[in-house]
């Protein structure tokens, strides 16, 4: 370890908080100095594991250990407090679990509260992060699907989460956050940043409620972009799966379709495929095989198909994205942290725009709010409920 590394604070002592203070203890540039958790058997454990320090309050973690880095792991509903707490001393950057906020009100006050003090905020939505999502970006910035017509987003979690991912506190937690904030926050920031950072426009919100007792089950956006890309988001949290999480991404264009099966369930393998209509020549086809190999060292298997149907005939060339190998996404947050800039050379060199900033985070914030006022309605009821924006 250098001995300029910077000093880093972890809030939160569960599943995410021990993931990032093992990530962080592991970096040469970094030392964990702290760790935080209201209960101190919890914080007391894995700090000992990593050879930190531990507290129960945030304010005399910071006054002890004044660290220049804290990374918010707390669960959703309980961001804005430690975070207003960290904006003391020597705090340059703070790194918040997603999303920043459930509130409008919360995620506004809390960036506005670091902008006053200089602080950088980064929020933890690292599947932007994954080699082929980044591929995935890289596929529309090239136009290689046309003009982006439907974009169709779905992230679930076996039933369970809910019910046992937090042992004994699983109810109280799944009682106090639903796949609103749980699960949708990670869609609403890729489709934005899949597209180069539109602004989303909430049309319709739905959501049932007949499986877990005090928390939404499914929930539901349909939206679009100002250039008319329609926008399909669906996560739930109720679904009896062989696979704890299932990840399903697709952009249908003009000219083609991406389609990315992140994390698979029942009858389904993980893979990443693009189908064209061909061109001949066509370099950014080539220039986007080009690009992917050199940076994931990942093979790809271009094809050609046709088939006659009775008035026509009909071509297409598919592109199939084997394994790639990369940094885990929280890394390129940490290197943001070392760096101070939410552009660390190692995602620079990517081009794949700025990592999850606090206002891009806010901006999320504000759409799901959206969507929760076209719900409100539904709370407390059984079976489907929908309602659509007027205008």
């Amino acid at each position: 370890m250098s001995g300029d590394a910077k000093r880093v604070m972890v809030v939160g002592a569960g599943i995410m908080g021990g993931m990032h203070a093992r990530a962080v203890a592991s970096r040469g540039d970094l030392r964990l100095v702290a760790v935080v958790d209201s209960l101190p058997g919890a914080a007391e454990a894995l700090a000992g594991r990593l050879g930190a320090a531990w507290y129960t309050d945030v304010g005399d973690a910071i006054d002890a250990q004044r660290p220049q880095v804290v990374v918010l792991a707390t669960p959703d509903w309980a961001h804005r407090g430690p975070f207003e707490a960290c904006l003391r001393g020597d705090v340059e950057t703070i790194i918040v679990e997603k999303p920043l906020a459930t509130t409008v009100e919360d995620a506004e006050a809390m960036v506005r509260a670091a902008a006053s003090k200089g602080v950088m905020v980064l929020v933890n939505y690292s599947n932007r992060c994954d080699p082929l999502l980044v591929a995935t970006r890289w596929a529309v910035e090239a136009g290689l699907v046309g003009d982006p017509v439907y974009l169709d987003l779905r992230l679930d979690d076996d039933v369970s989460v809910p019910r046992g991912l937090w042992g004994g506190r699983s109810r109280e937690w799944a009682a106090r956050s639903s796949p609103l904030h749980f699960l949708l926050p990670h869609l609403v920031d890729l489709a934005a940043w899949l597209l180069g950072g539109v602004r989303l426009h909430v049309r319709a919100a739905s959501a049932t409620s007949r499986v877990l007792p005090d928390s939404l089950d499914l929930v539901e956006i349909l939206g679009s972009t100002p250039a008319g890309t329609a926008v399909r988001l669906k996560s739930e949290w109720v679904r009896h799966s062989s696979s704890l999480v299932e990840f399903d991404i697709s952009i249908t264009g003009s000219r083609g379709t991406v389609v990315y099966r992140k994390l698979s369930g029942p009858l389904a393998q993980p893979g990443w495929c693009l189908v064209v209509e061909p061109s001949e020549p066509d370099p950014a086809l080539d220039a986007f095989i080009q690009r992917v190999v050199a940076n994931w060292r990942a093979s790809v298997c271009v094809s050609r198909s046709s088939r006659t149907d009775p008035d026509r005939r009909m071509s297409w060339v598919q592109v199939a994205i084997g394994p790639t190998s990369g940094p885990p996404g929280f890394a390129y947050l940490l290197d943001a942290a070392v760096e101070r800039t939410p552009v660390p050379a190692r995602w620079k060199a990517l081009g794949a725009g700025p990592l999850p900033t606090g206002e891009e985070a806010l901006a999320c914030v504000r759409v799901l709010a959206e969507a929760g006022r076209l719900l409100r309605p539904a709370a407390g009821r059984e079976g489907p409920a929908r309602r659509e924006a007027e205008g």
